[in-house]
């Protein structure tokens, strides 16, 4: 479905990752971040294309 739903967009960005316990964690509020209760209809978008550069990329 999410794979879908990426490739009918102009740019389809896919990121899954999978968190090991030595990597820190971030402060979803301090950063910005939704709650990963967000994650439960899909997914969601931590940080907006900035305004006049081309889309695409990975976080």
């Amino acid at each position: 479905m999410l794979l879908a739903a990426a490739f009918s967009l102009d740019v389809p960005i896919i990121v899954l990752h999978v968190t090991r316990p030595e990597i820190q964690v971030p402060d979803r509020p301090a950063v910005g971040i939704p709650s990963h209760f967000e994650a439960a209809g899909g997914a969601y978008i931590l940080c907006e294309y900035e305004k006049g550069k081309p889309k695409g990329g990975t976080i």
